[in-house]
């Protein structure tokens, strides 16, 4: 705790040295809560879907981490389609840790930020307990529409109690106010990066050469609802094209699999921004790559590494579904139709085969991420710790 800051307490199951778009998001966020008057107590788990560990109890200057350990390595990747387990077995644990820590060290918290529908519900139990101001973020769209209607009166239920409810997109946004959410309640923030690190790089020197003139790259978790299969598919389909991967899940064996028989495919490894060197490769990855792909099979959030991708000057190629239409113009994005195979995907990027990344694509790419992706857009998730109301 920091008697002279702003204490936030932050909720949410995932988190370093776990990686993916919401991890990436967490240190971003904490970063910059730092760096404007605030510390950042989290409460998370020990990584669910690999062995490696962080610290138990790890300390910053304007932060510090307490990591549950939990039983079932593995086994969120396996329950995440099938909500109610995958609940069931994400709360316990996080549940029991942050009451105990809330009960003894509330009269130290200035907020409570909880991170999807687990935490939010974890925040709800703290509320009752000690009111304090409560903040969601969402990290998902729900799609109520295509879902049983338990799954709408469970998020009304848990959100209503919130003060502050930021929405991964517009599109969340609206489909919360539908479902009976006061509007006023909630904000659509944009997601950002440092532009001053993920910025276009020399392509004449990077670490990282290719032998053809097309290169693509896709960063994601190995799950088929991340389009990985389609992509694999069409590299296998494509040989004038080098396709590059960047990740880790379920589908590790897959990807192997082609890749020892696809010269063209070729597998990066998990790259981990935290780490200098890692993060080196992955920016020269970005420069390298003519386009970013990024097949998702499902209404995606606010990707980070779409972000990424345009601030280094590379255009994302993507289903025009979820949330990257309302903060990606076509100018810096090459959409594909909403629902998307792998016949659709070949044609696209053999047909990118000719259109190499250019100075001119760079540079758009750049000034639209330098004008609407950088730390400004931060400020509306400080602005909701405050009350105003």
């Amino acid at each position: 705790m920091e008697p002279k800051k702003k204490n936030v307490l932050i909720i949410c199951p995932f988190f370093r040295p776990n990686i993916g778009g919401v991890e990436t998001h967490l240190d971003r966020l904490i970063e910059y809560l730092g760096k404007n008057g605030y510390y950042s107590i989290v409460l998370t788990y020990q990584p669910l879907a690999t062995k490696i560990k962080g610290a138990r109890r790890e300390r910053g200057e304007n932060y510090e981490i307490h990591r549950v350990q939990w039983f079932g390595v593995g086994l969120f990747e396996q329950l995440e389609t099938k909500f109610p387990l995958v609940f069931a077995y994400v709360f316990p644990g996080l549940f029991i840790k942050s009451i105990i820590f809330y009960l003894v060290n509330h009269k130290h918290i200035h907020v409570i930020h909880a991170h999807g529908l687990v935490a939010a519900t974890i925040g709800v139990f703290c509320k009752l307990l000690v009111n304090k101001r409560m903040v969601v973020s969402t990290h998902a769209i729900y799609s109520f529409e295509n879902r049983k209607r338990l799954l709408k009166i469970l998020v009304w239920s848990i959100l209503s109690f919130y003060d502050k409810i930021l929405a991964v997109s517009e599109v969340s946004k609206q489909e919360l106010i539908k479902i009976g959410l006061p509007a006023r309640r909630i904000e659509a923030f944009r997601n950002w990066v440092d532009t001053d690190v993920f910025k276009p790089r020399d392509r004449q020197k990077l670490s990282i050469t290719s032998d053809k003139k097309i290169n693509y790259l896709m960063v994601a978790r190995f799950i088929e609802k991340k389009g990985v299969l389609l992509y694999l598919k069409a590299a296998e389909r494509i040989k004038d094209a080098n396709f590059y991967l960047v990740g880790a899940g379920q589908l590790q064996q897959t990807v192997d699999a082609v890749v020892s028989k696809s010269a063209n495919v070729k597998y990066m490894g998990v790259l981990n921004q935290s780490d200098p060197k890692q993060c080196e490769t992955l920016l020269d990855l970005y420069s390298l790559a003519d386009y970013f792909v990024s097949p998702y099979l499902y209404d995606e959030g606010y990707s980070i590494t779409l972000c990424e991708a345009v601030s280094t000057g590379t255009i994302p190629v993507i289903p025009e579904r979820g949330s990257p239409p309302t903060f990606l113009s076509k100018e810096v994005a090459h959409y594909m139709p909403a629902q998307i195979d792998a016949e659709i995907l070949t044609n696209t990027l053999q047909g990118l085969l000719a259109q190499p990344k250019t100075q001119e694509s760079i540079n758009k790419c750049r000034q639209y991420a330098l004008q609407y992706l950088g730390f400004s857009n931060a400020t509306i998730i400080t602005n909701s710790y405050e009350s105003n109301e």
